[in-house]
């Protein structure tokens, strides 16, 4: 920058440079940051793979390496792009490597439904892999469009996280169809078996597909909730208002580490007595760790608000450390609001497109109306537990979307397959059918995916606490909209076998649906 600078002056006409987006992080931070998202990975890595092995028996340790090789191989595509890996971008491979394990999933409770219907070890894998196939690449494409929104609109470290997750999306997709497979035919495969260690029987008669619950009886309550919950978070986030972050507002915001802990009004009086008037000052994490932010005026500039922040929080009795600094200009911060709204409806366009073209328009009316729920409900807690809301955070409300149709994708394929299937039964027993059958791989794809971004939460420190919170609470919520709502929708707009059966047109040619 400096020397484009010199270059630029030493012209005819005079070009300042005015700064109008700065990030520093000190070499303490940058290593805090490695190690916190290198634990958080490994944890969430290590409670995966210990779930799939415990409910899945020697299946489970298959995906488990299935799962190993799918990390390898992100470190090595990300490698090979030379990309930055940031905290977020962590971030996206610690969720990449839960939700990956749902192709795994998926392709385990198949075989586990065909043994129960009485097919061989043989027949059961090869119905367990050609069955789910479809299923995860509608499921996994849905997601996709998220991270490459993310990617095409978004900038910084948003960037990093929507590589990380993109190149997980594939990766995990490539392993578990394929590599896992290779393993699968590789130790089982043409053998005269009995019986597959697929685990044992179950205890719990929700995860044994043979459960009959009666979803839709109170269709009309599930979807009347929904738009009740809709326009309660609606009006909560406009009433209550958000937390804005530096990236929206624009400002300066600098992490400092004292040696010793301090009372924050020592802080706030050493930065008004070097005449840092607006600036806000609160803990971090500890005593120790004190977070200031300032807002920044129309071509401010950086290196000064840097010099006085730094010089006011230096304290003869107690050292300080600059762990980072970030400078934002307030043109900058209006410009990431609007790319922001444009990637969010970006993404949930391409998603609902995806799905309207994939399946039926009652099937994806109701996709609409649980992408919706799950996305204000996630927004309204962002106002209701005022977190900050920064680029961060629209990522994570992104992912919830991605989650969230993935999920609900997941039950949309099995009615349509069951539609196809069945000469006899009526929607609503079709519909009831569908989400039983695949009540088991929602549960356990839940929690894989709430075990992995639990560990982020735990583990991967303060910069990305409000991120993981809201995963949280958006796999809670989209796991209960997938079950309850989006099918509910289709059946009460009437849906029919009809709707998904393929029709005779009028020159004899079979149009599918």
């Amino acid at each position: 920058a400096n020397n484009l600078a010199i270059t630029l002056s030493s012209g005819a006409l005079a070009a300042p440079i005015h700064i109008i987006e700065e990030r520093t992080v000190g070499p303490s931070a940058g290593k805090d940051n490695i190690k916190r998202g290198m634990d958080a990975a490994l944890y969430g890595l290590i409670m995966v793979m210990l779930f799939m092995a415990f409910r899945y028996g020697g299946f489970g340790l298959v995906a488990d390496v299935a799962l190993v090789a799918n990390l390898i191989l992100i470190l090595a595509v990300l490698s090979l792009l030379q990309a930055t890996l940031t905290l977020p971008g962590i971030a996206g491979i610690v969720l990449s490597l839960g939700m990956s394990v749902d192709a795994n999933v998926l392709i385990n409770e198949r075989i586990r439904e065909d043994i129960r219907k009485g097919s061989s070890p043989q027949n059961a894998i090869e119905n367990g892999f050609g069955k789910a196939f479809g299923t995860i690449m509608d499921a996994n494409l849905t997601s996709l469009f998220a991270a490459f929104a993310l990617f095409f609109i978004g900038s910084g470290p948003i960037k990093g996280f929507a590589v990380t997750l993109s190149v997980g999306i594939i990766t995990s997709v490539f392993t578990a169809v394929y590599f896992n497979r290779a393993i699968v035919n590789f130790i089982w495969g043409g053998r005269r078996l009995e019986k597959l260690p697929i685990g044992g029987r179950e205890r719990l008669k929700i995860f044994s597909g043979e459960t009959t619950f009666d979803f839709m009886k109170h269709a009309k309550l599930w979807v009347g909730s929904c738009i009740a919950i809709c326009i309660l978070a609606l009006g909560v986030s406009i009433f209550n208002g958000f937390k804005l972050g530096l990236d929206f507002t624009g400002g300066t915001e600098i992490e400092v580490t004292y040696e010793k802990g301090i009372e924050i009004d020592t802080v706030r009086t050493n930065l008004e007595a070097a005449g840092v008037d607006s600036a806000v000052a609160q803990h971090f994490g500890s005593t120790r760790d004190v977070l200031i932010s300032i807002p920044t005026e129309e071509g401010a500039d950086s290196s000064t608000i840097n010099e006085e922040l730094t010089s006011a929080l230096n304290t003869a009795d107690n050292p300080v450390e600059i762990k980072r600094i970030d400078f934002i200009g307030a043109k900058v911060g209006s410009e990431l609001v609007t790319d922001g709204v444009m990637a969010s409806a970006l993404a949930v366009f391409l998603i609902l497109v995806y799905i309207w073209f994939r399946f039926e328009w009652k099937l994806a009316l109701g996709s609409i109306l649980s992408t919706v729920h799950d996305a204000l409900f996630v927004v309204a807690a962002f106002s209701i537990l005022r977190l900050e809301f920064d680029l961060t955070s629209l990522a994570a409300i992104l992912a919830v979307i991605g989650y969230s149709v993935n999920d609900t994708v997941v039950v949309l394929d099995r009615i349509r397959e069951n539609f196809k299937a069945l000469r006899s039964g009526t929607p609503y027993e079709i519909i009831n059918m569908s989400i039983n059958q695949t009540l088991s791989r929602t549960i356990m794809t839940s929690v894989t995916t709430f075990l992995a971004v639990l560990a982020l939460l735990l583990f991967g420190g303060q910069v990305i606490h409000s991120f993981s919170l809201i995963m949280l609470i958006g796999i809670v919520i989209a796991t209960y909209s997938s079950i309850f709502i989006a099918a509910a929708g289709a059946l009460l707009l009437g849906l029919k076998r009809e709707d998904l059966m393929q029709k005779v047109a009028r020159d004899g040619s079979l149009k599918a649906r």
